[in-house]
């Protein structure tokens, strides 16, 4: 709406964004300067000044870009003054300096983000799905060192992984780590599983993972998720009432993000963690994707159902190579305990079929059979190829050992053998 102004007409707080003004004629008599060459068709007039005036290189594009952010900037900071009851001889200094700010910002270019259509997929121009492979590995790096985080992750590449997934919880922020694993590395794809929606605003996501994207091209995939309560409201102090609602905005908040950096070469994708129905939904509707935690191939095959075709579903599988069944469910269980004791991953076992008596205790044999696969590499490799058959494109191994801060490179190295050559050819 038009900001009212005593000392002259409204003010509109919607500012035209157009190209910048191109210069002044010179002064009569003065040699005119030369027009640059027409490019793309004819030029004339108006245009061809602005096109000898700015140029067409995208460094001045992005220049533009950050003019038009701090102008609009300086313009809304001006809105808000000028409603304030004030002295006329400042209100009208604050109009005529609105004035004089709309007249520049309505010929300046923004950088706006790719559009999207209704559905919330982007446009048909742009590529397919990033490849990542059939086969990725899912571990928890945070307790090591950077040195040998990067070392663990050039294993991963070496063994031929299509991606390495990291998480965010109370260990390394994800973007700095997703940075330091990728200069690491020449061709594994980074994901992270996932990001955290309440540590960062829409704006600064958006921005890392463009900035990423960039850098490093085709090798991020950024994972993002509503975490869970106790990490949310109990040590980060935000509401967790409506995770779906907030998570909803957020997406509209990143999707309309401004941003003057260099762009990736291709637009960013990004999948949601999800488990239930309607964050699944929304991953089909407002992402490339879901990632799904902690689930059976019973999940895989429901989430198939509700993303349809077209999206890529990552499923993370938790591995124990150890055939003693005792020892192995001692490790599956010192694994699950902390998944068990947050309601988003009960729910969702419940909707499973399995009951109270399953999630008590540390689980049940029955559970931590189902959640955790454990046995030698044959009887492993069938449950990875039992979430594959049910819709899954990817499959992240968490491979489980005695000590959680131990890399099981020995697991990896024994699951590749029989998995890479013939699920993950490409790489």
């Amino acid at each position: 709406m038009p900001v009212e102004c005593a000392h002259g007409p409204p003010i509109s707080r919607k500012v035209a964004l157009h190209r910048p003004p191109a210069p002044a004629d010179p002064a009569p008599g003065a040699p005119r300067p030369v027009a640059a060459a027409p490019q793309n068709g004819s030029v004339h007039g108006k245009n061809a000044r602005e096109r000898q005036w700015w140029g067409p290189t995208p460094r001045l594009q992005r220049l533009r870009a950050f003019r038009a952010l701090l102008v609009t900037g300086a313009a809304r900071s001006a809105t808000r003054n000028a409603g304030n009851d004030r002295g006329d001889l400042q209100k009208e200094l604050d109009c005529r300096a609105l004035r004089g700010l709309e007249a520049r910002v309505r010929t300046t270019v923004l950088i706006l983000p790719p559009p999207r259509n209704v559905a919330g997929r982007r446009d048909s121009g742009e590529k397919g799905l990033m490849k990542i492979g059939r086969i990725g590995i899912w571990h928890h790096l945070d307790a090591l060192p950077a040195s040998r985080a990067q070392h663990a992750a050039r294993e991963v590449e070496e063994l031929g992984y299509g991606a390495l997934w990291i998480p965010e919880a109370l260990g390394k922020e994800a973007f700095s780590h997703a940075g330091l694993l990728l200069a690491a590395t020449r061709h594994l794809v980074v994901a992270t599983g996932i990001a955290n929606i309440w540590a960062r605003d829409a704006m600064a996501m958006a921005a890392a993972q463009k900035t990423l994207g960039e850098a490093y091209p085709g090798r991020f995939l950024l994972g993002i998720g509503v975490s869970h309560q106790p990490l949310v409201q109990g040590l980060r102090g935000h509401d967790f009432r409506q995770p779906y609602a907030f998570m909803r905005q957020y997406l509209d908040a990143m999707d309309s993000s401004l941003y003057a950096g260099a762009a990736p070469a291709s637009p960013p994708q990004r999948v949601l963690g999800a488990l239930h129905p309607k964050m699944l939904a929304l991953s089909a509707e407002r992402a490339d994707g879901a990632h799904t935690y902690f689930v059976t191939p019973e999940h895989t095959a429901r989430t198939r159902r509700i993303l349809g075709a077209g999206k890529l579903l990552a499923a993370e599988q938790a591995v124990v190579l150890d055939e003693n069944p005792e020892s192995a469910r001692k490790i599956a269980r010192l694994h699950m305990q902390t998944y068990l004791g947050l309601p988003n991953y009960v729910r969702n076992l419940e909707s499973l079929g399995f009951g109270p008596a399953d999630v008590a205790d540390g689980g049940s044999d029955r559970l931590v059979d189902a959640i955790v696969a454990w046995g030698d590499v044959a009887s492993v490799s069938r449950r990875i190829e039992q979430h594959l058959a049910a819709g899954a494109d990817h499959v992240c191994i968490q491979a489980l050992s005695a000590s959680p801060d131990e890399v099981p490179v020995g697991q990896w190295r024994a699951l590749a053998a029989v998995l890479i050559e013939k699920k993950n050819p490409d790489r």
